[in-house]
């Protein structure tokens, strides 16, 4: 995919969270449900690709601290943008 770079910022947050890649796709589903966007249900092969450089289709909703593990909810960590 060339022209594409990666997104360090996420790769850096799922670091810090400590947390699998299908666990953050858990916890970005359940946040986006409970916040009524039952549409978005990523899995961990998309959270790879948004790492490698993909964009998400569509715009996601911010998560809410309670979806991130409680050592991170209250730090500040680099803004994630597609």
């Amino acid at each position: 995919m060339a022209g594409r770079s990666g997104n360090a910022h996420l790769e850096l947050w799922i670091a810090a969270t400590g947390l699998s890649h299908g666990e953050i796709a858990r916890r970005i589903a359940a946040a986006a449900k409970d916040q009524g966007h039952r549409q978005i249900a990523p899995d961990a092969t998309r959270i790879r690709r948004w790492i490698d450089g993909d964009a998400p289709a569509r715009r996601f909703p911010p998560c809410s601290p309670k979806s991130c593990p409680k050592r991170l909810a209250s730090r500040s960590l680099p803004v994630i943008s597609a």
